[in-house]
């Protein structure tokens, strides 16, 4: 299984692991990851709020709600982070600047606005949060 899973991780490779296995990971890859994350936080935080504004009752009022605290409780560390790695970008900018930064919560935030009940709470990952 061990080995399944490197082949896996060999054949998904990318760029920034090649310079963790390389030692060339810098400081301003480390930001980008903290920011990404941030920017996750941020997108699932409001569609979470989204989908319980639309769904407040029964089980999928509930999952929501739980759903959105999760991401609001690692907001803390991440900011942190992003302080120790730059101190004059205490949060994430705007708006990503790298290519691809913004997938994940632009379908976080599509699926918030579209999805029915059933079919976000069939999407939603079973650690709550997606990026971080």
């Amino acid at each position: 299984m061990l080995r399944r899973h490197d082949e896996v991780i060999r054949q998904h490779d990318n760029p920034l692991l090649q310079s963790a296995r390389s030692g060339r990971v810098e400081q301003a890859h480390l930001l980008r990851m903290v920011q990404a994350d941030l920017w996750c936080v941020e997108a699932e935080t409001v569609a979470y709020a989204v989908l319980l504004a639309r769904f407040p009752d029964g089980p999928a009022g509930d999952l929501f709600a739980e759903l959105n605290s999760t991401p609001r409780t690692l907001r803390p560390g991440l900011d942190t982070c992003a302080r120790a790695l730059d101190p004059l970008s205490a949060e994430a900018p705007a708006f990503p600047e790298a290519d691809g930064a913004s997938a994940s919560p632009a379908a976080v935030s599509w699926t918030g606005l579209h999805a029915e009940h059933a079919e976000r709470a069939a999407a939603a990952p079973e650690g709550a949060h997606t990026c971080a």
